[in-house]
């Protein structure tokens, strides 16, 4: 009884911790994304600054 009890607790903490890794993937992933996104934004941004420049020198 003792040993099935033990099993069923290591069983739930494992899948805390599972639970938590994926989230911390899972927002490690979003937190890249945004940043591919923002750094993809500043680009168009300095590229489109730089074809206005252009066409007004």
């Amino acid at each position: 009884m003792q040993a099935a009890r033990l099993s069923a607790a290591g069983q739930a903490r494992r899948s805390r911790d599972d639970g938590r890794h994926c989230l911390a993937v899972t927002h490690a992933g979003e937190v890249a994304a945004e940043l591919t996104c923002m750094t993809q934004r500043a680009s168009l941004r300095s590229a489109s600054a730089q074809a206005t420049e252009a066409a007004f020198n």
